[in-house]
């Protein structure tokens, strides 16, 4: 796979120099060999830093603004977690500055059996000619590759083979394409919910506790409890569970409707619900009194 990714480097580095050189008809022709090379209308790669939906990075490079600005632009599309590794989690990716004056690339990466490369050139990202917007676009599209996306020979997308081309219309995060790019590559998946407590059609009174339990292939955000379309409890907590305390007496006897939804940190809700009876009537007591007079009486 690494020697597919050198090749889609190597357009990008070719292309590079046709734009310095301002020879269209090399850059046109590079942009038709990555064209052809396309096999379907959407741009992703096998190979990945990701590691259930998360990529946990290092890095060693001078370049931070930029690789902030990469990383909170892919965030803001939320299937897949990026951040810095937490102590003795196992590093996904890592960052780091290297000069080469003898090659075309302003960014590279590499995807390994351990730990994934993203490397900035700074003998290119610190030319006069390149600036803040240049790093911004070239971390941001090294990051995209990370995520398994591949080339999109649509100039307007970040992921365009030609990031670092500093002719003031570069993409700095990711555009219509790239997006569709990534979410067919991470689809959004909705958490798994289920009531736990109490059993469907159980007859039920005074003070009750629901309960359920929720699950996400990312990350939890909360738990709506709903009596009907009544919102009664959100918890955000779910270290033990998530739970809501129900006052049955406020809503009046018969059936009700109990639903749960749960929420991810990307918005994605999934739902059950489930029916009981509330009874909260009284005994009574009128005959049991009676007799109780009449036999006193005897």
């Amino acid at each position: 796979m690494e020697s597919v990714v050198a090749r889609a480097h190597a357009c990008l580095a070719l292309m590079l120099f046709a734009r310095r050189a301002e020879t269209l008809a090399t850059a046109a022709a590079v942009l038709a060999l990555f064209i052809a090379s396309s096999v379907s209308a959407h741009y992703f790669i096998s190979v990945s830093a990701v590691s259930e939906r998360r990529i946990a990075y290092v890095e060693h490079t001078k370049y931070d603004d930029a690789r902030r600005h990469a990383v909170d632009a892919w965030n803001a599309l939320r299937e897949v977690t990026i951040a810095p590794a937490a102590g003795g989690e196992v590093v996904d990716l890592k960052w780091a500055d290297v000069y080469q004056s003898d090659v075309y690339w302003w960014g590279f990466y590499n995807s390994y059996s351990g730990t994934d490369l993203i490397r900035l050139n700074t003998y290119w990202l610190d030319k006069s000619y390149a600036g803040l917007t240049t790093e911004k676009g070239v971390a941001g599209y090294e990051l995209g590759h990370a995520l398994g996306l591949w080339h999109n020979p649509d100039s307007t997308q970040l992921m365009n083979t030609c990031p670092a081309c500093a002719d003031g219309s570069l993409a700095t995060t990711p555009q219509v394409h790239d997006k569709a790019d990534y979410y067919e590559r991470w689809p959004k998946v909705a958490p798994t919910v289920a009531i736990t407590a109490p059993a469907a059609g159980a007859l039920v009174r005074g003070s009750v506790t629901i309960t359920a339990k929720a699950t996400d292939d990312v990350k939890m955000d909360r738990v709506e409890f709903y009596i009907g379309t009544t919102l009664i409890v959100t918890d955000r907590d779910g270290s033990n569970g998530y739970k809501a305390a129900w006052t049955t007496a406020a809503i009046g006897n018969g059936a009700k409707s109990i639903t749960v939804k749960a929420y991810d940190t990307s918005s994605n809700m999934g739902r059950a619900s489930r029916s009981v009876t509330v009874d909260n009537t009284m005994p009574v007591m009128g005959v049991v009194a009676q007799s109780l007079v009449m036999h006193l009486s005897v």
